[in-house]
C-alpha cells in the first residue's frame, strides 16, 4: 500500500497566519488611529447662520457701475456692493460696534478682531434678479442675529450716505456752473447796453448793424444756458429731496434675519467619507504592515517554508495540540487540525506495513 505524500503548503501560508496573530496590533492602530485622526482634525465647532431677504428694486442698478451690464440684474449688483463693503475695515467695525460685539471706544485691536469676525462670518448671495440674500455665520445664534441685523442696517445707511452725498456733488456742480452761467450773462448784457449808449439806433437806420447784433446774440445765448442749470438745479433739489424716501424703498427687508435654533448641519463627506475612506487606508496600511512582518521572517517552521528549495527534510516536530477554549477555536487551531488528521492517516496507512515486517524477522 502506497502512502500518500503531503501537501506541499496550505492555502493561506502558515507563518502568514501566525504573524498576523502574533503581530496583530500592527493592523489593529492604523485602522483605529487613521479614521481617529481624521475625525480630530475634519471636527467643526457647532455653526448657527442668520438668514435674511431684502427686496432690491430694479432702479437701484443704476447708482452702480454695472448699469451698463446686460446680464446684472439688481441684486447680483447689490452683492457685488456689499462684497466691497465687506473688504473695508471701516464698514466691518462699524458693524461690530452696531451688533454690540465690541464697544466703539475699544482699541482698535478689538474692533479689528471684532471686524474679521464679521467678514469671516457675513455672505451675500442673489437669490433672484431683485431678492437679495444676507447669511451670517457665527458660533453663537444671537450674536449671528446682531450680525445680520446690522450689516443690513449699515448697508442701508452707506446706501443712503453714498446716494446723499452723489446729490451734494451734483448740487454744488450745477451752483457753481449757475453762477458762472449768470457772471457771464452780466458781462454781455453789460457789453450791449454800452455799446447801445454809445451807437444808438437810429428810428430811421435801414440796415443792420453788426456789432449790435452779435452782442445781442451773446446774451441771448447767455440766457439760455442760464435757464437751462436753473432747470437742471431745480430737477436735481427735487430729486435730492425725494432720494431719502426712495432709497428706503429700493432695499426692503422682506424677511428679517432669523434667529437659528439648530446649528447647520455637517455634510455627508466629511461626516462619513472622510473616517470610511481613513478606515480603509489604516487596513491596508496594517495588511502591508502584516505582510512585510512576514516576509521579513526566515524561521522555519514547517514543511510548507522549505517546499521548493531542494532542500532535503529529515524530520518534523509533532505538534502538540492546545487545551484552551479560545485557542481550540482561532483560524490557527483549524489549520493546523488538517495536519494533525493527516499525520492519523499516514500513520494507519504505516501500522501493517511494520507489522508485516516484523513477522518476517
Amino acid at each position: 500500500m502506497t502512502a500518500k505524500q503531503p501537501p506541499e503548503g496550505d492555502v493561506i501560508p502558515r507563518k502568514l497566519v501566525e504573524t498576523a496573530f502574533s503581530h496583530w496590533w500592527a493592523f489593529v492602530l492604523p485602522v483605529v488611529l487613521a479614521p481617529a485622526l481624521v475625525v480630530a482634525l475634519a471636527r467643526h465647532p457647532a455653526v448657527y447662520a442668520s438668514r435674511a431677504t431684502v427686496w432690491v428694486a430694479a432702479g437701484a442698478l443704476a447708482s452702480t457701475s454695472y448699469v451698463n451690464d446686460p446680464q446684472m440684474t439688481a441684486a447680483k449688483a447689490q452683492v457685488q456692493v456689499l462684497g466691497d463693503l465687506l473688504a473695508t475695515a471701516a464698514f466691518r467695525e462699524a458693524v461690530a460696534v452696531a451688533a454690540g460685539l465690541v464697544a466703539a471706544e475699544a482699541p482698535a485691536e478689538a474692533r479689528a478682531a471684532a471686524g474679521d469676525e464679521v467678514a469671516a462670518g457675513a455672505s451675500a448671495a442673489a437669490i433672484g434678479p431683485n431678492l437679495l440674500g444676507v447669511i451670517v455665520s457665527n458660533a453663537a445664534p444671537d450674536r449671528a442675529q446682531r450680525v445680520a441685523v446690522a450689516v443690513i442696517a449699515e448697508f442701508q445707511a452707506r446706501a443712503l450716505s453714498e446716494t446723499a452725498r452723489q446729490a451734494a456733488a451734483l448740487l454744488d456742480s450745477y451752483q457753481r456752473e449757475l453762477v458762472a452761467a449768470n457772471g457771464e450773462l452780466s458781462a454781455a448784457q453789460a457789453e450791449l447796453a454800452a455799446y447801445t449808449k454809445v451807437h444808438p439806433i437810429a428810428p430811421g437806420a435801414t440796415g443792420p448793424d453788426p456789432e449790435h447784433e452779435r452782442l445781442q446774440s451773446r446774451v441771448d445765448t447767455a440766457t439760455t444756458v442760464v435757464d437751462g442749470l436753473a432747470q437742471a438745479l431745480r430737477e436735481a433739489r427735487l430729486k435730492a429731496a425725494g432720494d431719502s424716501g426712495l432709497q428706503e424703498v429700493t432695499l426692503t427687508v422682506q424677511d428679517p434675519p432669523s434667529l437659528p435654533t439648530a446649528p447647520e448641519a455637517v455634510p455627508a463627506t466629511t461626516r462619513y467619507g472622510y473616517p470610511a475612506a481613513a478606515l480603509f487606508l489604516g487596513a491596508v496600511v496594517g495588511v502591508g504592515a502584516i505582510y512585510f512582518r512576514y516576509r521579513a521572517d526566515h524561521t522555519i517552521r514547517s514543511r510548507a517554508d522549505i517546499a521548493g528549495g531542494g532542500v532535503p527534510l529529515l524530520g518534523t516536530v509533532p505538534e502538540i495540540g492546545h487545551r484552551g477554549w479560545l485557542q481550540r477555536y482561532t483560524p490557527l487551531r483549524l489549520l493546523a487540525r488538517r495536519r494533525r488528521n493527516y499525520a492519523r492517516r499516514m500513520a494507519a496507512a504505516l501500522l501493517p506495513l511494520a507489522g508485516g515486517e516484523s513477522g518476517r524477522r
